[in-house]
């Protein structure tokens, strides 16, 4: 079936097609400067990006052996990840125990972590308390009402206590007491200098605000304690990678967002200002900055899982943000509603892009990138690395931080099975976990999964406070994370 229109030559004038296309900027100049306003700011942004946004030109990737000199695992994904997220404090605290400096405690059958301070004797360090003690020159450790004392410091795993630890058996004291009472007793005659491998900024901050008063359990009642370390870390991360390793060029994003609400404002104007749109439309804006602060917040404390109320509450946002984005366009037009949506996506985008790592940055990325091809690497890809470093289970614990903070710590992990199998481990053996961590899992693969999923969720929940009628334990989310990949940009709105 066809239908034909006809009408009879000259019906229309000429000039009425030209005049169509003038129509809309003669008789709606409003319009016409909100669109030029908008896309004004989408140049503008451009500009900003191509000026200051763009990354410098990367370099060549091969692979490393060694982290970043001077940076810690936290350190390192805040840059991979120009932001903060929940696993920069969860790497935080796991370089802590890495050095030494932490022990990690999973309750039998639960899902509630302790973190202990520790003490991070040497050997000699060791072998002179057991000394000391053997000789009886430290008495009061003999009390038994001294034992309470002791329970908020470390523990040390699997070390050989020999005539000592024979002794305080007898006693009754077994050899987790004797562990916290050798932890007490080197922090006493030891400086913090002389234990350990030495600690980078952050990580120094960060001890001191988890254990300033000893072992801490992870659970909301603790979530001031606990909150106040992650925002702690974060500020000293900041210092130390912000401005030096990468921009947010903050100062260059505002110029495209204050464009993009004037065209938006323009518009009301243009279709009328009723009090009805103008109302609207101020929610909107408001709504609209509430919900971008309340995902970044997410995202910095939380990461990218925000669990089930952030979830339900970034759905109720939204909702808002729905019924009143169709409230505005109801009372005054669709180019309102089509100049808010353009707004908020336009800048949600370029906030992301605007940021950029320096040269240096650049450089350390790179040398990132390099490092974590290293350690993902497939165990039968090894053979093509120019002189690997031997592999033994001293090297894994050390790097697993690292792992965890780059998002490869399975890849690690599997490729460990061979090295603890010539240790006398059996790949998968569940008898096997990092000498920091004090926990139960039936592989090493599950040992890494409750790292990643378990211990990072239970930290991050127990670092915010509970909501009202709430209470209880800080468990965490399963699984681990895998894959490793370069890494996003971060924490921003």
């Amino acid at each position: 079936l066809s239908l034909v229109l006809e009408w009879p030559p000259g019906l229309l004038d000429d000039q009425a097609y030209s005049q169509a296309r003038d129509s809309l900027f003669r008789d709606h100049p409003l319009v016409a400067f909100g669109l030029i306003l908008l896309a004004g700011a989408f140049l503008y942004y451009l500009w900003a990006w191509i000026k200051v946004g763009k990354d410098p030109e990367r370099g060549t990737i091969i692979p490393r052996y060694n982290p970043p000199q001077g940076l810690s695992a936290a350190a390192v994904r805040y840059l991979d990840q120009m932001g903060h997220d929940k696993k920069c404090f969860s790497a935080g605290v796991v370089g802590l125990a890495a050095k030494k400096q932490a022990v990690i405690e999973k309750e039998e059958g639960g899902s509630v972590y302790t973190l202990h301070p520790n003490s991070s004797l040497t050997p000699a360090q060791e072998e002179e308390l057991l000394g000391l003690l053997n000789e009886g020159e430290i008495k009061d450790l003999m009390d038994l009402k001294a034992i309470t004392a002791f329970r908020a410091a470390g523990i040390q795993k699997g070390r050989p206590y020999g005539k000592v630890e024979d002794i305080l058996r007898v006693k009754g004291i077994g050899k987790g007491t004797l562990a916290k009472m050798l932890t007490h007793v080197a922090l006493s005659h030891f400086s913090p200098g002389d234990l350990a491998e030495p600690l980078t900024a952050d990580e120094n901050g960060l001890h001191k605000k988890l254990f300033g008063r000893g072992s801490l359990k992870l659970k909301q009642s603790n979530h001031v304690r606990i909150g106040r370390a992650n925002e702690a870390h974060k500020k000293l991360l900041a210092t130390q990678v912000e401005k030096v390793h990468f921009v947010r060029n903050i100062a260059w994003w505002v110029p495209g967002l204050l464009l993009s609400l004037l065209g938006g404002l323009v518009f009301v104007f243009a279709t009328g200002p009723s009090g009805e749109a103008l109302i609207a439309l101020g929610f909107l804006s408001i709504v609209t900055v509430i919900l971008t602060a309340a995902v970044a917040l997410c995202v910095v404390q939380r990461g990218k899982d925000l669990g089930v109320l952030g979830m339900l509450g970034m759905l109720l946002g939204c909702g808002i943000w729905g019924v009143l984005f169709f409230f505005t366009t109801a009372h005054s037009s669709l180019w309102v509603g089509g100049a808010a949506l353009y707004a908020v996506v336009l800048n949600q985008v370029f906030y992301q892009l605007i940021k950029a790592p320096t040269k240096l940055g650049q450089r350390v990325r790179d040398e990132i990138e390099g490092f974590r091809l290293y350690l993902s690497v497939a165990e039968e890809d090894r053979l093509n690395l120019e002189n690997p470093p031997e592999e033994t289970p001293e090297l894994f614990e050390r790097f697993l931080p690292y792992a965890l903070a780059l998002g490869c710590e399975q890849q690690w992990a599997v490729k460990f099975d061979s090295v603890l199998q010539a240790a006398g481990i059996a790949p998968g053996d569940s008898s096997y976990s990092p000498s920091y961590y004090s926990g139960s899992s039936d592989s090493l693969s599950g040992t890494m999964s409750d790292l990643s999923g378990g211990f990072t969720g239970s930290l991050s929940s127990s670092a915010t406070a509970p909501s009202s009628g709430g209470s209880g334990g800080g468990g965490g989310g399963g699984g681990g994370s895998g894959g490793g990949g370069g890494g996003g940009g971060g924490g921003g709105w």
